[in-house]
């Protein structure tokens, strides 16, 4: 079965202080994300940090995956 790929940046909405840790607001822009394109069919596939800052992740590259439906 063929399948699709997307690919999104995840990061913390608001504003970002020096030294603070983004964790908890990682988490919740990640789970929030999980499940909107869950709800469309898409699974999860990898998490990768896309930037750091501070030595704090700041950014997730997230990427998910769907089957392409086949055709007749």
């Amino acid at each position: 079965m063929a399948k699709i790929y997307k690919s999104i940046i995840v990061s913390p909405k608001g504003l970002r202080v020096k030294g603070d840790d983004l964790s908890t607001l990682l988490a919740k822009s990640l789970d929030e994300e999980c499940n909107k394109f869950s709800d469309n069919g898409w699974q999860l596939v990898s998490v990768l940090p896309s930037l750091t800052s501070q030595g704090a992740v700041v950014k997730l590259l997230v990427t998910f995956a769907r089957a392409i439906p086949e055709s007749d």
